[in-house]
């Protein structure tokens, strides 16, 4: 609708998105949801900060490290890439293999998926 349809269902669809993606819809569906906030203003937002203070503070720690957070590579074989990071990564965790032994292991796995 927001590219196909004429003005009117244009100028819709983009008012929707927009009050969608606004961080006051967001801090309540963040709420009702206890989902992570979508963006920094949410996060930030004086309302979200009281929820999450007085109701959810187990929350708390997860929000705070948002700021590292980094989006999955857009590659169509992730989920296989992160099967095979994982694998190696158990074993080490584990110990039945050394950390060095359990990346270069996954160096090699996900190098060859990537090909």
């Amino acid at each position: 609708v927001m590219f196909a349809g004429d003005e009117a269902q244009q100028q819709a669809a983009f008012t929707f998105a927009a009050w969608l993606t606004s961080t006051e819809t967001q801090v309540t569906w963040d709420e009702q949801t206890t989902f992570m906030p979508i963006r920094q203003s949410v996060a930030d937002s004086a309302d979200f900060q009281t929820w999450l203070n007085e109701t959810e503070p187990r929350l708390i720690p997860f929000v705070e490290s948002q700021q590292y957070a980094i989006n999955r590579p857009p590659v169509a074989v992730y989920a296989e890439l992160s099967d095979v990071f994982s694998a190696n990564l158990e074993r080490a965790l584990y110990g039945q293999v050394s950390t060095e032994d359990a990346l270069t292991n996954a160096e090699v796995a996900v190098n060859a998926l990537l090909r």
